[in-house]
């Protein structure tokens, strides 16, 4: 298997944006999973240049 198979969504995004100049949300309104003391989004849609 993959090691990437194995990233956390918060090193997933960090990689993105140190690599990417233009990395746009495509939806405004986000949906959080119901969880406390955090705000980890159920699904993000971006777009990257």
């Amino acid at each position: 298997m993959s090691p990437a198979l194995f990233l956390q969504p918060t090193e997933v995004l960090c990689f993105l944006f140190h690599e990417y100049k233009t990395i746009t949300l495509l939806e405004n309104n986000i949906k959080y999973e119901p969880l406390i003391n955090t705000r980890l989004p159920k699904h993000i849609w971006i777009s990257i240049k």
